[in-house]
């Protein structure tokens, strides 16, 4: 009996630990379900600024800077140029015209709100418009990242060579498919009042265009002669005309400049 008494006690703690064990084991906390990757932090890219002019006229032209962020217009800057290649300083130019400082920041505004470059012309402000409108569209393409077709846009672009006391030259460069379809060169002159040099309202010495009566006849045949040098042979440098080397040096500096603000990247 005593034998038997004790096999039982044995079996009695199997069962119990056996119990212990299965009781445990339920109770154990489950495995942790598989987490999903946490999503990568969107990149936010940092502000970018890209610049262009546009095509120029007589007036002269519009330069534009955009500041981008994140595929977004955040700001605009705009500089206009008058027909001699001068910046049209607002202090200035509001002698002539006092709106264009309102003009400039209209646009500017709509074009942050709206996103594009193709925004509303400025009533009173057509020509200011339209060229701040091309500026900018060429501006975005540059941003674009797209390959562009062409090395230069398609317009006419102006270019000044750099100013001395009697001077600066000045080339209006007409390009269709990167190639110069044609050129128009002038020269500037110190404008004068009873002999005495002129000066704008920021303290600038004003220069004006030379007309038909400058009296150097071998400059006015080295404006039409180098421009069609230019065309024909497709190059910024070609040879200077004797008797207006200056002059026609300056041209080719201004031409060069004009093919470099046409450019697409």
């Amino acid at each position: 009996m005593i034998k038997k008494s004790k096999l039982q006690k044995f079996a009695l703690i199997c069962t119990v630990c056996l119990l212990l064990v299965l009781l445990t084991a339920g109770c154990a906390p489950p495995e942790p379900a598989p987490q999903p990757e946490p999503e990568e932090e969107p990149r936010v890219e940092g502000a970018s600024e890209v610049e262009a002019v546009s095509p120029a006229n007589e007036q002269g032209y519009a330069q534009v800077t955009l500041t981008l962020e994140n595929g977004s217009i955040s700001d605009v800057m705009i500089v206009e140029f008058d027909g001699v290649g001068r910046e049209k300083v607002y202090e200035d130019y509001h002698q002539r015209w006092p709106y264009l400082e309102d003009a400039h920041n209209e646009l500017a505004q709509s074009i942050v709100e709206e996103n594009t470059w193709d925004v509303d012309i400025v009533t009173g402000a057509t020509g200011t418009s339209v060229k701040v409108r091309e500026a900018a569209r060429f501006a975005l393409e540059k941003a674009s990242g797209e390959e562009p077709a062409t090395e230069h846009f398609d317009g006419t672009f102006m270019g000044i060579s750099d100013a001395t006391d009697k001077g600066w030259g000045i080339a209006w460069v007409t390009l269709e498919s990167d190639e110069i379809v044609e050129i128009r060169l002038e020269g500037t002159t110190p404008a004068e009042e009873d002999g005495e040099a002129v000066f704008d309202a920021v303290g600038r010495q004003v220069f004006v265009l030379k007309d038909e009566n400058y009296p150097w006849e071998p400059y006015h045949e080295a404006k039409e002669v180098v421009a069609d040098e230019i065309v024909e042979t497709q190059s910024t440098e070609v040879d200077t005309y004797t008797g207006a080397t200056g002059s026609s040096q300056q041209w080719m500096e201004a031409t060069e400049r004009a093919m470099e603000a046409a450019r697409t990247r």
